[in-house]
């Protein structure tokens, strides 16, 4: 593959081509299997390529030692774009952000002596040997790994990256370094704030754009929210002549925090419109390198999460947690299958002779491209307004455009059989063989059509004409049935038009010279066909004949999927180590009282226990712990506190005084003190530096007293991993009912021909607190009063036949109910249900 790059597009083998990518966290969607699942859909979405963070941290967990194997093997998945035939974009850092845990970086590094991250301290540039050295040893495990496969078209050094006066050394050092070892693709950056941040570095400038992330305001109440889209191929001519215009992280949805909105108001916000809006105004650019992120939504399992997210990193992306294609999965295919039928890899700005309006107007938004290869004009509209507006483009052609709608039409097009001098119905795909081509064309209310340049043609009475210099097709009002057309004919040439309602559109899945109308959606590249209901489906197959083919698909079996049946609950007090008499001398000793953060302690688990012992009296405790904390005195739980707060993007701390009860203490004797902490997340690392540390920030108490303290990470039933013992052989390991292990069993027996996500539903329960672990795997965190997540999808990569979930609850208030609950098992509402049940057809026994 020969690949180069001009300043309309990237040329593969001599060829232009518009990438259209979609982000994709493997990291997030465990399983091989399950990859290509999510590729699969990306694929038949209309993308060409996938873009891939390589998460640092995920792979190393200890200095020098990478893990690439099972569900972290990075050959199987480039092995699966390869075989799906996508294009890569490869990201591997070092720092990726993507609201993980430390943006990526591993830990471990925050420990390496004299390391400043990212050579960047207070925003100023500070250069570190130190961390250079780190990175050239994962750009030496990971790069040679990347260029065995020559499906890579760009590679990403560093993402998001600035200083207060931009110093260059740090983006030249990486970029070296990558050519160093053998990278031939070209190289980028990825700038945050569209200001042409190391542009004379790279070899193709590239950038952020979202223009709605405060999500308190509905991003349609403001005008000015797609202000610097508008003005983005001005903007970046002016430091970028000489290579396309690439938009790294083009907005197709937004993550939610702790104390968060919930993904389906989410989802709801972003709706069909905004995806639609955000990708044809990029294109109004000229921009031909794109990707959307997401593509697909994941799972902050594990310990993957950084402190600002929940699980759930759904982010209302096209496909989403769960694998089932959503609303904006629809209106993205639209997009994609209309570039795939025209490209506009290669245009200019045009003249202005379409591009203005009788008056000036924020609401509204026009421009027309040059196409240099299709040798027509785009015209690129945009109706911010509530309701349908209705006008003349400089007298010449009437248009009519739904409230918040965008739309590209053709002017002067050339076709088979006709010359498409206007429509104001949008293109949604063409499929040809030989000398016959079908534009399939998207019904709109009050549009109109103008075609000349054919010899004859064949129109049914239904639809309405005029006939002046052209011919002019008008639609006044939607029909109630769709898929009617007309042909024009040239010499032995034929162009025929189909009328697609939008919601037959969302049906409706080109693959190659074949049309297939009826499935939900399709996988597996693409010989799957997924149906939720009953349906008649259309097969169009030029390779055959110009005809369509219908058939009824009775494929159901109406088979309810019950899993949610009571499920047999076991429970386990499991912290001994809140107890008086635990051992704990094999701990480490804290070798400095003022530093017990898990940073200066080398300990990065979740949970973090400390215990020590004081003599006599304490009145007080002053204290800052991130994030959740308990603590205990002799063996007694004196408070419990979570603490999850931003301000702009920026975490806060919080020091507070509590009250000792002195009851619970001896007198002229040595008290014992325990403090669980559990940290959910290193700071992602793009304003705030990632290594701020976690656990106990401060502790004094009052009066003052010293205190010999000893920290171990990890809980009981984690270091003993209980998940792989047999319940019967599991048995209390305490007294206290402070956290409590509960662990049931579940089989899952789906057909082949089942597609049925699976979510534990915690909707009901009467804990505030839990950890939720899968076959051994953590794959949630519940907390109640902090986030809007009760539903937790069971990823289908740890799914197996026989299946083990348990729960680590730890409760806020009133733990002491914890001992009732082997007796009133209504008190643990917990179920298992589908999301969504599809059954799924061979495609090619349809077709």
């Amino acid at each position: 593959m020969i690949l180069d790059f001009d300043k309309y597009s990237l040329k593969i083998d001599n060829e232009r081509l518009l990438i259209r990518s979609a982000a994709f966290h493997y990291f997030r969607v465990p399983g091989i299997n399950v990859w290509k699942d999510r590729l699969s859909k990306i694929k038949a979405c209309g993308y060409n390529a996938v873009d891939l963070y390589f998460n640092w941290g995920y792979h190393s967990k200890q200095p020098g030692i990478y893990d690439f194997t099972d569900i972290k093997d990075l050959r199987a998945l480039l092995d699966i774009t390869v075989e799906l035939g996508l294009y890569v974009i490869a990201r591997p850092g070092p720092y990726i952000n993507a609201e993980v845990s430390a943006g990526g970086l591993p830990p471990w590094l925050f420990n390496v002596p004299d390391v400043i991250i990212r050579n960047r301290k207070d925003g100023d540039f500070a250069y570190s040997n130190s961390y250079m050295q780190a990175v050239k040893e994962w750009y030496s495990r990971i790069i040679p790994l990347i260029n065995e496969y020559h499906n890579v078209i760009a590679l990403q050094i560093e993402n998001e990256y600035s200083t207060n006066e931009a110093e260059p050394n740090y983006i030249q050092d990486l970029y070296d370094m990558a050519r160093a070892m053998g990278v031939k693709a070209p190289l980028f950056h990825n700038d945050a704030f569209c200001a042409c941040l190391y542009s004379d570095i790279v070899n193709i400038y590239a950038l952020d754009t979202y223009p709605t992330i405060n999500l308190n305001y509905d991003w349609r109440t403001n005008p000015y929210g797609f202000g610097t889209i508008d003005h983005m191929e001005d903007c970046i001519r002016s430091c970028s002549e000489d290579s396309p215009l690439f938009i790294a992280e083009l907005q197709a949805g937004w993550f939610d925090k702790w104390d968060g909105f919930g993904y389906e108001y989410i989802r709801k916000l972003f709706g069909r419109e905004h995806i639609n809006i955000v990708t044809k105004t990029a294109l109004s650019q000229g921009v031909t390198m794109f990707n959307h992120y997401m593509g697909c939504g994941g799972t902050s399992w594990g310990q993957l999460a950084c402190d600002e997210v929940y699980t759930s990193y759904d982010f209302a992306a096209p496909v989403s947690e769960y694998g089932i294609p959503q609303e904006n999965y629809y209106k993205a295919k639209e997009i994609n299958y209309f570039l795939q039928a025209f490209n506009l890899s290669s245009t200019d700005v045009a003249v202005s002779e379409y591009a203005l309006l009788e008056e000036t107007d924020e609401r509204l938004f026009i421009k027309v491209r040059q196409d240099n290869l299709n040798k027509c004009k785009w015209l690129f509209v945009r109706n911010l307004y509530e309701e349908r507006k209705e006008f003349k483009i400089k007298n010449q052609f009437n248009l009519s455009l739904k409230p918040f709608d965008m739309k590209i039409l053709p002017i002067d097009l050339d076709l088979y059989g006709c010359k498409l001098d206007f429509s104001g119905l949008s293109i949604f795909s063409r499929i040809q063989k030989d000398n016959y081509e079908v534009i399939f064309l998207l019904l709109d209310e009050n549009q109109e059509m103008l075609i000349s340049g054919f010899d004859n043609k064949k129109i049914p009475q239904e639809i309405q004409t005029e006939e002046a210099n052209n011919l002019k097709i008008k639609f006044n009002n939607l029909p109630e049935k769709d898929l009617f057309s007309c042909k024009f004919i040239k010499g032995e040439k034929v162009t025929e038009f189909v009328f697609l309602k939008e919601e037959t559109a969302d049906k409706t899945w080109i693959i190659e010279n074949e049309a297939v109308i009826g499935p939900d959606f399709i996988m597996d590249n693409p010989y799957k066909a997924a149906f939720s209901e009953n349906r008649e489906i259309k097969v169009l197959d030029l390779n055959k004949n110009s005809d369509w083919h219908a058939r009824n698909i009775d494929i159901l079996t109406n088979q309810e999927l019950n899993y949610t049946r009571d499920l047999e609950w076991t429970y386990f007090k499991c912290a001994p180590e809140i107890d008086i008499d635990y051992d704990y001398s094999d701990w480490n000793l804290v070798k400095s009282p003022e530093k017990l953060d898990c940073i200066s302690n080398r300990i990065y688990d979740e949970f973090i226990w400390h215990k020590g012992s004081f003599h006599s009296i304490i009145e007080q405790i002053e204290l800052n712990v991130k994030h959740c904390y308990a603590i205990y005195l002799n063996g007694t739980q004196i408070f419990q506190h979570d603490f999850l707060y931003y301000d702009c993007g920026k975490e806060l701390s919080e020091l507070i005084t509590i009250n000792v009860d002195t009851k619970i203490l001896h007198k002229n004797k040595d008290n014992e003190i325990t403090v669980l902490v559990q940290n959910l997340g290193f700071n992602k690392g793009f304003e705030n530096a990632p290594n701020l540390p976690r656990g106990i920030l401060n502790f004094k108490t009052m009066p003052y007293k010293e205190i010999d303290w000893r920290i171990r990470g990890g809980l009981t039933p984690e270091i003993e991993e209980w998940d792989f013992i047999n319940i019967d052989n599991l048995e209390d390991v305490t007294d206290n009912s402070y956290l409590l292990w509960t662990s049931a069993t579940f089989e899952v027996n789906l057909p082949e021909n089942i597609y049925a996500p699976l979510y534990l539903d915690l909707n009901s329960t009467s804990f505030d607190k839990a950890n939720i672990y899968l076959n051994g795997n953590l794959i949630g965190h519940y907390l109640k009063t902090k986030e809007p997540q009760t539903k937790f999808y069971l990823p289908d990569g740890f799914i197996e036949q026989k299946n083990r979930i348990s729960l680590l609850v730890w409760n806020k208030d009133n733990y002491q109910r914890f001992e009732d609950y082997k007796f009133e098992h209504n008190n643990v509402i917990i179920t298992i249900r589908h999301i969504s049940q599809y059954n799924l057809v061979d495609l090619k026994k349809l077709v």
